[in-house]
């Protein structure tokens, strides 16, 4: 999987290893890898590529861990509410509590 430069951080996880940063085109090719070995239908690139958009509404996030893209998160803000589009933890980081580190940043 190929390391990713630092984009803008949201939130560091503590360990000092794993940062939560924005999604940002860099991240597609990993994101993409994950996304294709999480789900049967997985999302396609310009699915991703439109959710990249510049909006308020969206909140796309991806979990670096050791430099390298971990996990994601698209969701939505509606009215008062979060609606989560999509998240995935790439295979070998599972079972870490990824997946509920980006679901509280969200």
């Amino acid at each position: 999987m190929p390391k990713m430069s630092k984009p803008e951080v949201v939130d560091s996880c503590g360990n000092g290893e794993a940062a939560v940063v924005r999604f940002t085109a860099g991240h597609l090719e990993a994101v993409l890898e994950i996304e294709r070995n999480s789900f049967p239908d997985p999302w396609t690139v310009q699915m991703f590529r439109d959710e990249l958009q510049e909006d308020d509404r969206r909140i796309c996030l991806v979990l670096e861990d050791q430099s390298q893209v971990a996990g994601y998160l698209i969701g939505w803000v509606v009215l008062d509410e979060f609606h989560l589009g999509n998240l995935a933890v790439r295979l070998k980081s599972r079972g870490r509590g990824m997946g509920r580190i980006l679901l509280k940043k969200g």
